[in-house]
């Protein structure tokens, strides 16, 4: 038998976490031998297309599947898979490679994975459970998921794997600690949406203003449907000279906000693994985020950054102080920060994907 591998995931093409992790696994793969062949495949269009134009991606997609399987002799099937939609699409190419006999890893990420994959509803959790025992590893991103499925559908075959980050691709510098006399920026990078905490964190830039720290700036970074009130809740509030709004960035762009900023926060309601803190920590920024998901096993308090509890803006407005007096701490920070983004790497997370391919090769 082969040791052909089938990746099936997101549209490699667009920003999102899953392609993101994808793009990394495949940079590692591509960067030295390994004894197997790794094949990729797309379900779905990242660009909002028509409905019947993502069916035919789907059906085109599911015979791609199908010939990988007969004529490229893969073995392993290796589904990344989000909720909702995304888990009723994957389980078509789920079941289609337990029906040909393969071995299936199904790889979870989504920032909505406790209220869909913890659902209340008989109906779906049945679903859920009947998916999960036809596959062989079902990979999560942290911890704390790794529990709640095991003890919601008691599963045996639950592998716990963080999201990657290539260190190489970006230019890690030794941390510039802004001096409290100048400017003091903290760098927001996401989707501008409501579940990560955009309107908290406007809030908490409003009241740093009316407590007098007119040094404290904050650049957004991002694209999405809260554009129109940002730039609305920056006009009415004369925010003007604290919060800048500079739209999506990437590669070269997004590497010098990073290098100009001073802190990096995410107050998040939900998430997975963000691979924006990754990326921030790569280049020694202390991190202010949220205790949910993931976010704890990346973020130690105090030697990685800072932890608040998501929509409390008062914790969000003390940590932005306690950051910003904080001279020697922020050192500190930086250096830690460079030194535990070396665990998240591309090479060393792909080794341990590669442990489990070995494992489920055998």
């Amino acid at each position: 038998m082969s040791k052909n591998i089938l990746v099936i995931g997101a549209d490699l093409t667009s920003n999102g976490g899953i392609a993101s992790v994808i793009k990394s696994h495949y940079k590692a793969y591509q960067s030295k031998e390994f004894p197997f062949k790794l094949f990729l495949l797309k379900t779905n269009h990242y660009k909002d297309k028509s409905l019947i134009f993502e069916v035919l991606i789907l059906f085109k997609a599911f015979f791609q599947c199908l010939y990988f399987i007969l004529f490229k002799k893969v073995k392993i099937v290796h589904i990344h898979s989000s909720a909702k939609v995304s888990f009723f699409r994957k389980s078509i190419f789920l079941l289609l490679s337990k029906i040909t006999g393969r071995k299936i890893i199904l790889h979870l990420h989504s920032s909505d994975f406790y209220g869909f994959f913890l659902t209340k509803n008989r109906r779906l959790k049945r679903y859920i459970n009947f998916i999960f025992n036809r596959a062989d590893r079902i990979v999560v991103l942290c911890t704390d998921w790794e529990n709640k499925l095991r003890e919601a559908y008691n599963l045996k075959h639950v592998v716990r794997i963080a999201n990657p980050i290539n260190l190489e691709s970006t230019s890690i510098q030794e941390h510039k600690v802004t001096n409290n006399d100048n400017d003091f920026t903290l760098a927001f990078v996401g989707f501008l949406i409501e579940s990560k905490g955009i309107k908290d964190l406007l809030m908490a830039m409003k009241q740093l203003k009316d407590k007098g720290y007119s040094s404290i700036k904050l650049a957004i970074a991002g694209k999405g449907e809260l554009e129109t009130y940002i730039n609305k809740f920056i006009t009415e509030h004369q925010l003007s000279q604290n919060v800048d709004y500079i739209g999506w960035v990437s590669g070269e762009d997004k590497d010098n906000l990073y290098k100009k900023s001073d802190t990096f926060i995410l107050p998040s309601y939900k998430e997975g693994m963000p691979i924006s803190i990754l990326e921030a920590m790569n280049f020694g920024l202390p991190i202010i985020s949220t205790n949910i998901s993931g976010i704890p096993d990346v973020i130690t308090v105090p030697r990685n950054g800072f932890l608040v509890t998501p929509g409390n803006v008062d914790e969000i407005v003390n940590a932005i102080i306690d950051c910003y007096k904080d001279k020697e701490l922020r050192e500190t920070i930086s250096q830690n920060n460079l030194e535990d983004i070396k665990r998240f790497s591309a090479h060393q997370i792909f080794n341990q994907i590669t442990e489990v391919y070995s494992d489920l090769l055998k």
